[in-house]
């Protein structure tokens, strides 16, 4: 028999004894051995093998907690390997990571009133959800941030609450009004912009996805990518920028972007 804290059996504590008997309850004599409080042990065992054949290694694993109560205990590296895993996965770095998978994500978005004005021609689907939907009034910048580990949404407030880090707010009725997700902001105005960006950098949590969208009318009053490339850096335009929008300067005329 081999008693080690690992299950490798290479340890310098690796402990080995031997017995014989005919058969039936056997016992090992263990010497030399002081088992501490919450450690992980392993042992194995097996039948001296013939003509120098390999070693066939039956063996379990337990934590030596001599004052617990009867339960169960799974907190070693190599018992979590013997585990079956589901949607995670333990790495050989001995961290716990989500599996890989694929999300379905679906934006529509278009200029007020001519080519969208059904509350689902403002849509963000994620997997079919249909949860994310319409705005609250035009000349806005709308942002909606996902956890990565299951695309949840961040939840900004209930239809007519005040919205969160200077959101505007929610308009409708909660649930279900599909606006609840969304954190608007003026961007015709310097101060929107400036909310919005506040959000970007240091509200959505690092590794978030982020969907940023605008909601235009045929308004004189429109603010563009060169009024925005304007504002004191950092502003919203070079947040967007360094984030990847590199079409941004596109945004130069009445458009829709996502």
């Amino acid at each position: 028999m081999q008693l080690d804290t690992t299950k490798n059996f290479n340890s310098s504590f690796r402990k080995e004894y031997t017995t014989s008997g005919a058969g039936g309850l056997i016992q090992f004599p263990t010497t030399n051995l002081t088992f501490n409080n919450g450690t992980v042990y392993y042992w194995r065992t097996a039948i001296k093998p013939l003509n120098n054949n390999a070693f066939i290694w039956n063996g379990y694993s337990f934590t030596y907690l001599p004052n617990s109560s009867p339960g169960f205990n799974l907190q070693h590296y190599y018992q979590k390997l013997q585990t079956t895993q589901e949607s995670i996965k333990l790495g050989n770095n001995r961290l716990w990571n989500f599996d890989t998978y694929t999300s379905s994500v679906k934006i529509v978005n278009g200029i007020f009133p001519t080519a969208s004005n059904q509350s689902t021609d403002f849509l963000v689907d994620i997997d079919g959800s249909g949860l994310i939907r319409s705005a609250c009034g035009v000349g806005k910048i709308i942002i909606n941030a996902f956890n990565p580990a299951g695309m949840e949404t961040i939840y900004n407030a209930d239809g007519g609450a005040p919205g969160q880090y200077n959101s505007d707010v929610p308009c409708g009725t909660s649930p279900g009004s599909g606006r609840e997700y969304n954190f608007q902001y003026n961007s015709n105005d310097l101060q929107g912009r400036e909310y919005a960006k506040f959000f970007l950098t240091n509200i959505v949590p690092t590794g978030y996805y982020v969907i940023v969208r605008n909601i235009y009318n045929d308004n004189p009053a429109n603010a563009y990518a060169s009024q925005w490339a304007a504002d004191p850096t950092p502003s919203l335009y070079t947040t967007l920028k360094n984030a990847g929008f590199n079409n941004l300067d596109t945004f130069n005329r009445l458009r829709a972007f996502n």
